[in-house]
């Protein structure tokens, strides 16, 4: 009778220990976060950031989140938010808006994101995205192995929104997608350590109402506070000359 009621207690700790396993790592997420929450969390965690107005909450996918916001001092800046534990949990905040590549899942390029949060004072109208690599050449071993120029570029209107996210296009994706797929046959830690601008680079320019270029001064000032681990690489300003010369305006 007793190892009869020790096994079902077993069976009980046993159950309930994967469901709170399961609700931990696995429970769908809540709703997100309301404004006087994320605001409370931004200026706790980053003492500098003085947040006072969330301007938006983007859904990238259902567990991560891209907030916006405007501090006490008039400076844009931008967090980064994603279910995790159990709860919303912020990953970064940054009270610098200038572009950045949200690789969300690093392993899956359709994930990745543009994201930034323009200071207005810069007066940024619209800006164009490159995808670039120049042409290379080397040897390894018997093997030669050439590599063409890519110049892809993507034109955003901003209109009266400081911010933005906007998704990779199809091709785009499937570029940075093969240059995964060729370096993971080389090296079996490749999948762990992908970096853009080994191989590529994203490159930006911004553009004023006229269609001036657009010398960025007031949305890259500031700092970054990392919280748990993310994937953001830096997007390079690539001014007038480098178009010119690669072709790209």
């Amino acid at each position: 009778m007793k190892r009869t009621v020790w096994i079902l207690l077993g069976f009980i700790l046993f159950a309930l220990l994967s469901v709170t396993i399961y609700m931990y790592f696995y429970s769908k997420p809540s709703a997100f976060l309301n404004d006087d929450e994320l605001l409370k969390k931004i200026n706790s965690t980053h003492t500098t950031a003085k947040a006072v107005r969330i301007q938006d909450t983007i859904s990238v996918d259902d567990f991560h989140y891209f907030v916006p916001f405007q501090s006490k001092t008039g400076g844009h800046g931008t967090s980064y938010w994603e279910w995790k534990k159990n709860k919303w949990q912020v990953l970064m905040i940054d009270t610098v808006g200038q572009p950045l590549l949200w690789k969300v899942e690093g392993k899956t390029p359709s994930t990745y994101r543009i994201v930034w949060n323009l200071h207005p004072d810069d007066k940024v109208n619209s800006s164009h995205y490159y995808l670039t690599r120049e042409r290379g050449y080397f040897i390894t071993g018997d093997q030669e192995n050439y590599f063409p120029k890519v110049e892809m570029v993507k034109k955003i209107t901003h209109g009266k929104q400081s911010y933005g996210v906007v998704k990779l296009s199809k091709e785009w994706v499937s570029v940075i997608d093969s240059l995964i797929k060729m370096e993971s046959v080389k090296q079996t830690n490749f999948y762990d350590h992908f970096t853009l601008s080994r191989f590529m680079y994203l490159g930006w320019t911004p553009y004023d109402r006229s269609g001036n270029e657009v010398i960025i001064e007031h949305s890259v000032n500031g700092n970054g506070y990392h919280v748990d681990d993310i994937d953001l690489e830096f997007v390079r300003y690539m001014d007038g000359i480098e178009l010119e010369q690669s072709g790209g305006k």
